[in-house]
């Protein structure tokens, strides 16, 4: 039994004359299937979509990475293809755990992937994506659009679990689970 249907152009031509949309342009229905991560640095990125609420900074407003320069590096490296692990050595209150959200919202966006944020324990873990890594999510007026269609929007029962498995995790669980990352904080 044969399954293959065969078809001359003329016949494919003729079809096509019948339909009744005839200004099909596929390259632009590809482009449009396909997003690719925007070719600039992260530290660029930030300006631009990154909104701290006055609730995560003393300096609400879109990030300006300006006023942290050392942070440059380390959020530029991380879309650098060559660089596997990016290990730091800093004082406490510098802006890591702002880096390492600002990174999430990036994965989220631009590269989206199973991404993984450690915390020492589990109500850390929840306060600080109640406390930090949602409200720059909600303020961010290109981040927000990730809200809408979640599950956290929908039931106020949810939120502290959804919050504390869906972006970030303590360190007991981690063990439990048999499936690693691509990224590890």
């Amino acid at each position: 039994m044969k399954n293959d249907i065969e078809i001359t152009a003329e016949e494919l031509l003729t079809l096509y004359k019948r339909l009744p949309v005839k200004d099909i342009n596929f390259n632009e229905i590809i482009k449009q299937s396909f997003v690719f991560p925007e070719d600039r640095d992260i530290s660029e990125w930030v300006g631009d979509e990154i909104y701290l609420p006055f609730t995560v900074s003393a300096n609400p407003g879109f990030l300006n990475v300006e006023l942290t320069p050392y942070l440059k590096g380390i959020l530029n490296s991380f879309k650098d293809p060559d660089v596997r692990t990016i290990t730091i050595k800093k004082p406490t209150q510098t802006g890591l755990t702002l880096t390492m959200l600002i990174l999430m919202c990036y994965i989220l966006d631009q590269d989206p992937g199973n991404t993984l944020m450690v915390s020492p324990t589990r109500k850390m873990s929840e306060e600080l994506s109640s406390e930090r890594f949602l409200p720059i999510l909600k303020s961010s007026p290109n981040l927000s659009k990730y809200l809408e269609d979640s599950k956290i929007t929908r039931s106020e029962e949810h939120t502290s679990e959804l919050q504390s498995h869906s972006f970030s995790s303590y360190a007991g669980c981690c063990l439990k689970k048999k499936k690693i990352p691509r990224t590890l904080f």
